[in-house]
């Protein structure tokens, strides 16, 4: 419903405000690969492609701590998943088995690497297969950093870096 009088105002704030919306949009995406709260980095987030929806998906990243106190990742969630859960592969007896962790410590000064073959966050649940070139928010929520949003990049199926 327009007022008399700020139709004007309307008119010209609209465009402005689509055009500010935008570039904060585009701003947010284009360092999302990248993002860093007090003193918690997230690098380089990449997810193999999968082939069908129902197969689970992994995504690996590196965090860094360049805090002066130890944090801890407890939780990841993602819209092109039901579940994002937090997981370590584990061998025995030239098994792989994956363990769901409930948190994934960060000291100070430290780097924590979530890579093939070692802790990672697997997602079940999706609707649609992970397609290479493709890209996804992924929100990780850290005990003391609070959430920080990345950017997930997909690679072709079988990359392993």
């Amino acid at each position: 419903m327009r007022q008399r009088g700020a139709t004007a105002t309307v008119a010209v704030a609209m465009p402005i405000l689509r055009f500010t919306a935008a570039l904060a949009l585009y701003a947010g995406i284009a360092v999302a690969a990248h993002a860093q709260t007090a003193g918690v980095t997230v690098g380089a987030p990449w997810a193999p492609a999968t082939i069908t929806a129902n197969q689970a998906g992994a995504i690996y990243l590196s965090v860094t701590n360049k805090g002066a106190k130890a944090d801890r990742l407890t939780a990841a969630a993602t819209p092109v998943a039901a579940q994002a859960m937090l997981h370590d592969t584990v061998f025995a007896d030239n098994v792989a088995r994956m363990l769901m962790v409930t948190a994934i410590d960060v000291p100070p000064g430290e780097t924590a690497a979530l890579e093939p073959g070692g802790i990672h966050i697997m997602l079940t649940g999706m609707a649609k297969p992970l397609t290479a070139g493709s890209k996804f928010p992924l929100t990780l929520t850290f005990r003391d950093a609070g959430k920080i949003t990345v950017e997930v990049e997909v690679r072709p199926f079988g990359t392993t870096r």
